[in-house]
């Protein structure tokens, strides 16, 4: 069925509405027509990418209400007509859903964001092409330098990855826009500019009408050399990525502190930005994280605290054990 939805993708300032298709409801789901509907400041942040791996395109929003149109076989305590009101989903069995706050959930992630059904099937769509071209993958490159980003934003945008069962190809990355355009008038294809790109308040779009011209006078092979150590990066993070999995074999999850302090500094620092990256969707700043990492190397006592914010939430010791939370408990909740 052809539903509006709004959409999120790559190199839009935001979600916009769209002609979508959608699935018939499973025999376990429950079709709504939404009357009311909250985008979060998490879904912003999902939007706008680099802390949440959320696969694109996208329809975000967790929260709503509506009226029930149809359910599936296998449902029994919904029927069509029903009001209800939704939110995210959780899983039951963490801390945080044993503490009744469903919405900490741990797997609250993997549950919203992942691009996935429940039973982990992959969306309708299995791959899709995105027009980023060189120049694109230059501004990303000179956005993370301009951060101070490390290796994952030096790495810039990979020719093809793979994120919640979605196969994403950048098959024009070698290929300037200048030349794309070229080729596309000269065979009378027409092509839509995004409304923004002449917006000087964007960074990125400074840096295309200032930065990048002034590269290619100075050094008219920027793209090429950009690009080798775009892919220089690419291959040190995917081998700190295998480091951090073997480790967290070791450290497991969610991670002993005894078996971190075992671990170099740096071992440390990989292990647990990839801890919170894939069990939580998060990223710290590098404060948090060497702070973090000052509170790991002083716990030798049973009775050292750790509570940090980290991101969105808060790292906690919970016995031998760190746990995130993506807000801290409130003490009401637990009366």
């Amino acid at each position: 069925m052809k539903i509006r939805a709004a959409v999120s993708r790559e190199g839009q300032p935001y979600p916009l509405l769209e002609t979508v298709e959608l699935d018939e409801p499973r025999p376990h789901e429950v079709l709504v027509r939404i009357v009311a509907a909250g985008i979060c400041h998490t879904d912003l942040r999902a939007h706008q990418g680099g802390i949440l791996p959320t696969p694109r395109p996208v329809v975000l929003g967790h929260e709503g209400a509506g009226i029930v149109e149809r359910v599936g076989a296998a449902v029994t305590k919904l029927r069509s007509g029903d009001r209800v009101v939704l939110s995210g989903s959780s899983c039951g069995v963490c801390p945080s859903c044993l503490r009744a706050l469903p919405a900490y959930c741990d797997q609250g992630f993997p549950r919203i964001f992942s691009g996935r059904r429940m039973d982990g099937s992959s969306p309708a769509i299995q791959s899709i092409a995105l027009g980023h071209h060189a120049d694109d993958q230059i501004e990303t490159l000179l956005l993370a330098l301009s951060r101070g980003a490390g290796l994952p934003g030096l790495a810039a945008m990979p020719a093809r990855a793979q994120r919640g069962g979605l196969e994403i190809h950048r098959p024009l990355l070698a290929v300037a826009g200048a030349d794309i355009r070229e080729w596309l008038a000269g065979r009378g294809l027409p092509w839509i500019e995004d409304p923004t790109n002449g917006d000087a308040r964007y960074t990125r779009n400074r840096i295309r009408a200032v930065v990048l011209p002034a590269l290619a006078q100075a050094f008219p092979q920027f793209r090429a050399t950009f690009a080798r150590s775009i892919g220089h990066a690419a291959q040190a993070q995917e081998l700190l990525d295998e480091l951090a999995a073997q480790d967290m074999e070791t450290v497991g999850n969610p991670p002993r502190i005894a078996t971190l302090q075992t671990l170099s500094h740096a071992r440390q620092a990989n292990v647990l930005r990839h801890w919170l990256m894939q069990a939580h969707g998060c990223a710290p700043s590098a404060a948090q994280l060497d702070q973090l990492l000052s509170q790991v190397r002083a716990c030798t006592t049973r009775g050292h605290r750790i509570h940090l914010k980290v991101a969105a939430g808060f790292i906690e010791r919970k016995g031998d054990f760190l746990h995130w939370y993506n807000a801290p408990p409130s003490p009401k909740t637990l009366l």
